[in-house]
């Protein structure tokens, strides 16, 4: 099958890419020219700097490709940056996505756009698909704009994420990696006790969205995992694996931490429709994908 993937500069990206080549797909796979890269070498996939702000350039890159399924991961993700220029945000998360939209319907290709579980405000948690969004970021709504583009056709799909388990590189570190680090050094971290997230492993992630792109399922389809977690009890967690002192994890509230857009409380998933779709998809536990994806070992 051939897969187009956008966002493979991402640290979703770069496992989606890995889990297309390793199922056999022929892969192509779109990177940030605002980003350095480096490929994977041992992987068949085509790697292309695409500029999703440029219409012209899109059409160009699609057109060499003619993929069977996209699955669109692409996006601009930082909250702060989406808050600090929205006219980008939006370009990107909302406009290129309603291009690429345009372009697999034309050509009768399947697509599934990468979303979030930050589309809802965090009134009530265990979100199902049906429930109503209302974002409270500019990078929600902009995503939720990007939605709104792809479920009114038929055969393409919406894949809101929560919160995903991943190790971070060398181009793009991610803030769990700068947290195992301060534990293992025996310094104090400060995490929210009143924000839950249904936290998933981003190998699982990127397994589930493969195999979607195979099937006809469409619509809105929500994928968390199996535990809701505040972020503090995430850092125990951390902490126990690594064998660290508990009280290194210090409890804040969210109002303590003044930012320029509300954090929404509980933005918990409900994936039982995933769950029936794709019952023996992989669906670890916040520790399972920690050891996994970070090889987290006690410190001795």
């Amino acid at each position: 099958m051939r897969i187009l993937i956008t966002g493979a500069s991402g640290h979703l990206g770069r496992r989606l890419v890995q889990a297309a080549c390793q199922a056999g797909h022929r892969v192509w796979a779109w990177t940030s020219p605002r980003e350095v890269v480096t490929p994977h070498s041992e992987l068949p996939a085509t790697f292309t700097s695409v500029e999703l702000t440029n219409p012209v350039q899109v059409a160009e890159a699609y057109s060499q490709v003619r993929p069977m399924a996209v699955l669109h991961a692409a996006a601009m993700s930082s909250i702060a940056e989406c808050y600090r220029d929205p006219v980008r945000a939006f370009r990107v998360n909302a406009e290129a996505t309603r291009q690429l939209v345009g372009l697999c319907v034309a050509d009768i290709a399947r697509l599934i756009y990468v979303s979030t579980d930050l589309v809802f405000d965090g009134g009530t948690g265990n979100y199902q698909e049906d429930d109503l969004p209302r974002p409270l970021s500019i990078y929600g709504k902009s995503k939720l704009d990007g939605e709104r583009a792809v479920i009114q056709h038929p055969g393409l799909l919406v894949s809101r994420l929560s919160w995903l388990v991943a190790g971070g590189t060398s181009e793009r570190p991610h803030f769990l990696d700068q947290q195992i680090a301060s534990l293992k050094q025996g310094k104090p971290i400060q995490l929210f006790n009143d924000e839950w997230r249904t936290p998933l492993g981003i190998d699982a992630a990127a397994q589930a969205l493969v195999t979607l792109a195979t099937t006809d399922f469409s619509g809105i389809l929500h994928l968390g995992g199996p535990e809701k977690l505040s972020r503090y009890e995430m850092g125990c967690t951390l902490a126990r694996l690594l064998g660290v002192k508990q009280e290194l994890v210090e409890p804040i509230k969210q109002g303590d931490v003044k930012t320029p857009e509300p954090r929404p409380s509980d933005v918990s998933l409900n994936s039982a429709r995933w769950r029936q779709l794709m019952p023996d998809s992989p669906w670890p536990t916040f520790a399972e994908a920690l050891e996994v994806g970070h090889a987290v070992r006690a410190v001795h």
